[in-house]
């Protein structure tokens, strides 16, 4: 059970820096700085998803070595560094560079430590596990949302203001926002909810890596990516995943543009929708990961993808602030079901001792569908208003998306499970 709660706290940490940084101070410190801040974040995204397309294969093929924790360790410190470098910097470039040695390790480690889930659980409670950790992780953003709020902004009878102010760069005034302040108490929130899963989880190596070759590690890389893709089973299930984590990501980066012009919500109510949304999506997590082993991979999967697509059609339809919130619960549930469900299907797929190099394809196709959501939205927006559609460009896109993960559903039909969490 310590090993489970450890694996589970690494996914809460990870999210803490995932929603203080990535999704809210990074790209607002950029803007209060040096101004255009979306643009300049748009360019530093764009240079870290690349080095993530180019490195992710080659941390599969060390994790499939029998290396698990010691990479995740330093990729793992390595990430808190920069997110705590990031606290003293006043140049944009450095400010890039450092936020780009911060996310990089971030997402590589993931290869590692979805990979350790075999280790931590057996094939009955697998599901379970990856519930938990997906509730977790949807806890720390909520967490993480609420508690950086405190270092940022002035808060004068907080415990922040009377004994933690020393780790406060700047004071911040009354109504004035200080996103440089996220830094450094991240990186330190990072770090505690991290740090217990190096201390109770051991996992053995089969080969030493030092006896590999750094050319023949690459060459193998590819080599072995090859012949996976050669499975029609591997193919099916990474265009599932493409096709339906296209609308997911977009969901995420989009949601509050979308809720902001179409649904009415003031922005003053944006936070208070993304904590209720987020709390449905720890009701996901648990819900179908426990429910995994009952209903099995293919049927939990169809029904989050019905929830997603059926969402989405309807979302872009209705109006009004009421039929927002409830978009937003169903929208919360469908996500927590998803990566509660997806990275069990890759390792239901996977041959033995081949998790790393299977998991980093995995992840592969998810910083695609970030990529790809990033430039459809804005796309599908230009286009309707191009053609003069007689309907708000947002729910063009939104409608387009439903039609993505339609297609998700259908690439799925074929795919086959065989060696685990079969419905019982």
């Amino acid at each position: 059970m310590g090993k489970i709660l450890a694996w589970c706290l690494f996914d809460f940490g990870t999210t803490v820096f995932m929603m203080n940084i990535v999704s809210l101070s990074f790209v607002q410190w950029l803007d209060q700085s040096f101004g255009h801040g979306d643009t300049k974040y748009g360019i530093i995204s764009t240079i870290a998803y690349t080095l993530c397309l180019v490195l992710y294969p080659l941390s599969g093929q060390i994790c499939d070595r029998g290396w698990k924790i010691l990479p995740l360790a330093l990729l793992n410190f390595i990430s808190i560094g920069a997110v705590f470098c990031m606290g003293w910097c006043d140049q944009v470039v450095i400010g890039g560079l450092l936020f780009i040695a911060a996310y990089v390790p971030y997402q590589l480690a993931l290869t590692f430590y979805n990979a350790l889930l075999e280790d931590i659980s057996t094939n009955k409670n697998m599901g379970v596990v990856s519930g938990l950790g997906v509730a977790f992780r949807y806890t720390g953003a909520i967490f993480g949302l609420f508690s950086i709020q405190f270092f940022i902004k002035a808060h004068p009878e907080s415990l922040v203001a009377n004994y933690l102010s020393f780790l406060l760069i700047q004071i911040p005034e009354p109504g004035q926002t200080v996103y440089l302040n996220a830094f450094i108490p991240t990186a330190l929130m990072y770090f505690a909810f991290t740090l217990p899963l190096f201390l109770v989880i051991r996992s053995q190596r089969r080969t030493m890596l030092m006896d590999t070759p750094a050319k023949s590690l690459w060459k193998s890389m590819f080599h072995n990516i090859r012949i996976a893709l050669q499975d029609a089973n591997v193919r099916w299930l990474l265009l599932t995943i493409l096709f339906s984590g296209i609308p997911l990501y977009a969901a995420v980066h989009f949601m509050s543009v979308f809720l902001e012009k179409i649904g009415g919500i003031p922005k003053s109510e944006l936070v208070k929708f993304l904590m209720f949304a987020t709390v449905f999506s720890i009701l996901g997590g648990l819900g179908f990961g426990f429910s995994l082993r009952k209903l099995g991979n293919k049927l939990a999967f169809f029904v989050v993808m019905a929830i997603w697509v059926s969402n989405l059609f309807i979302g872009s339809f209705i109006s009004g602030r009421t039929m927002m919130w409830v978009m937003g619960a169903f929208c919360g549930i469908g996500m927590g079901g998803y990566w509660a469900i997806t990275r069990i299907m890759i390792l239901d797929i996977t041959p033995r001792g081949k998790q790393g190099e299977y998991l980093s394809m995995y992840w592969i196709v998810v910083v695609l569908c970030g990529i790809c959501s990033s430039g459809l939205w804005p796309l599908c927006i230009t286009l309707a208003e191009y053609l003069q559609i007689p309907c708000t460009p947002q729910r063009v896109s939104l409608f387009i998306l439903s039609l993505i993960g339609l297609g998700g559903i259908l690439t799925f039909l074929p795919v086959k499970f065989s060696t685990s969490l079969k419905p019982d």
